[in-house]
């Protein structure tokens, strides 16, 4: 799903209490991503994370904040031929917590996942926690781009991803 629109986490395996996360691209190569990854959790939430893509495994990628270590591996499971959604399954790099959960995530200008993203998240037979609602777009307009150093910086202290 390599875009330079906002995506959008819609739904999530992993019982979290944020809503609104999103991963803005800011450069793109054949070997890395600059991301910005926010979220709201009664306040925004925002963070420069590096994606290192693997050249042997295709979609996956190793994710950690700018100049820190990796946190996940982040591997496409499912997406759509026009690359509007997709199912990601998330690996817990740090050997605690959660070892593993699924997200489904969609590009930011068709609004919602397409029913096979949908269909494909559901039959995974864990039960997914929606975390994506209308007042997203609001909090995270399109046209703002979030500071991090502006915005509630997560330090990497926290384990809430």
């Amino acid at each position: 799903m390599n875009s330079t629109e906002r995506i959008w986490t819609y739904n999530t395996t992993l019982k979290v209490n944020y809503t609104c996360k999103n991963d803005m691209m800011y450069n793109i190569t054949e070997d890395y991503v600059i991301f910005n990854r926010s979220y709201y959790e009664n306040r925004t939430y925002s963070q420069m994370m590096n994606g290192t893509f693997d050249s042997k495994l295709k979609g996956q990628m190793m994710v950690g904040p700018i100049g820190r270590p990796i946190e996940t591996i982040e591997m496409l499971q499912y997406a759509t031929d026009n690359q509007s959604c997709g199912v990601f399954q998330v690996q817990n790099a740090l050997g605690s917590g959660t070892p593993f959960f699924y997200e489904l995530r969609f590009k930011n200008k068709t609004g919602k996942p397409d029913m096979p993203c949908l269909t494909y998240f559901n039959k995974l037979g864990s039960p997914g926690y929606l975390i994506f609602f209308n007042n997203c777009s609001y909090i995270f307009p399109p046209s703002r781009v979030t500071n991090p150093q502006k915005v509630g910086v997560n330090d990497g202290n926290s384990d809430e991803e």
